[in-house]
């Protein structure tokens, strides 16, 4: 499935539907989920969103009927980013919330996966004009990222914490 990363989207998507088929005859619900999954993903990068929300809740469907708690996560956040490039904010922020709380309540949940959530969401309120709350969610990313020991997303939260600052004229915070 490399093949979606580098831009060969209709081999990839040969692939993932060879891998579905294969997967459905030997009835594995889980990696059927992962691969309705890949799909929505691969369908959000090709711009054929409503394929792509139609996989993502499919593959949605049988985690949370298998109580998939490490897939699931994955699964709404790929139908988030996907609700947040079509600006429809409400139903992004819907789906990273959920998987938030679901990694939160997951203990075998990582701490970069925990901020990474905190990240997005925060990111949403940011473009709902939101500061106030971004500012929180972005905060709490950056202490998940510290705990993790995770430099890059220390950066990456700080710098976005930044331009929160920039936007509410607190020019010496923001510095």
């Amino acid at each position: 499935f490399i093949a979606n990363t580098e831009g060969e989207y209709d081999l990839a998507e040969r692939l993932y539907k060879d891998a579905l088929s294969a997967v459905d005859k030997a009835m594995n619900e889980e990696l059927k989920a992962k691969i309705l999954s890949g799909l929505s993903g691969l369908y959000r990068l090709k711009g054929e969103y409503d394929l792509s929300v139609a996989f993502g809740l499919q593959a949605m469907r049988i985690q949370e009927k298998i109580k998939d708690l490490d897939g699931l996560p994955y699964t709404m956040d790929r139908l988030g980013v996907v609700f947040k490039l079509q600006e429809d904010y409400p139903k992004a922020l819907y789906y990273y919330q959920k998987a938030y709380q679901l990694r939160r309540s997951n203990k075998k949940s990582k701490l970069k996966d925990l901020g990474y959530s905190c990240m997005i969401i925060g990111e949403t309120y940011v473009a709902m004009d939101s500061v106030n709350a971004a500012e929180l969610k972005l905060e709490e990313a950056k202490n998940y990222y510290k705990e993790a020991l995770n430099l890059e997303g220390i950066a990456y939260a700080q710098n976005q914490l930044a331009d929160i600052n920039i936007r509410k004229g607190n020019f010496k915070v923001a510095l």
